[in-house]
């Protein structure tokens, strides 16, 4: 199989402009991660809330359904 050969020259200023945009973009998008993660402001209050109500957790309803030996592939936080 031949290489494939690529015309980018990443010693150009354009080159390190768009690595720096990059870098940025998803520096922002891990900190929003963690946020969503983490459950915001009012995370306890919102699973008080949900259990009170008689409902059961999304990561608890996944727990019931897949088997203790399936492999679980999380494609969202």
């Amino acid at each position: 199989m031949r290489p494939i050969r690529s015309k980018i020259d990443t010693g150009s200023a354009e080159f390190a402009a768009n690595a720096d945009a990059y870098r940025e973009l998803t520096g922002t998008l891990q900190e929003r991660m963690r946020w969503a993660i983490g459950g915001g402001e009012g995370r306890d209050r919102s699973i008080e809330r949900h259990l009170k109500r008689g409902k059961v957790m999304v990561r608890d309803r996944i727990d019931l359904v897949i088997d203790d030996d399936t492999p679980f592939l999380e494609l969202s936080t």
